[in-house]
């Protein structure tokens, strides 16, 4: 499984990209959405890990733009805020699903489902 991880902190990187490594065939790193959408372009990932509020572009843009390159991209957004509006936010910007920083057990067992249907 390929994955795209997007997170502006790097503590945070580093800690998500330890969790996946296991299931990982090769993880790709980006700190902010612009970066995202090049990598995307470039490494056509399985999954995009993605967190919401980044400068200077922030997820909901960098995802609705690799939604326009690739309308069957999958992105999981992964972020601090997980209120009704940044939910409906992220769902609205193409994201397929959506996990709390406090979850991210809950994502590493998403993720390990999803690697199983490849």
């Amino acid at each position: 499984m390929k994955i795209l991880l997007v997170e502006d902190n790097s503590e945070m990187r580093r800690l998500i990209k330890s969790m996946i490594a296991e299931i990982a065939v090769e993880i790709y790193e980006a700190s902010d959405g612009a970066e995202a959408v090049g990598l995307y372009r470039a490494a056509r990932p399985d999954w995009v890990l993605m967190d919401v509020f980044m400068k200077p572009t922030d997820g909901l843009t960098a995802a609705a733009a690799i939604k326009d390159l690739d309308s069957g991209a999958k992105i999981v957004f992964v972020s601090n805020e997980t209120d009704k509006r940044t939910r409906a936010a992220a769902k609205n910007a193409g994201g397929t699903t959506f996990f709390g920083k406090d979850d991210l057990l809950g994502l590493l067992e998403f993720l390990k489902e999803e690697k199983l249907k490849i």
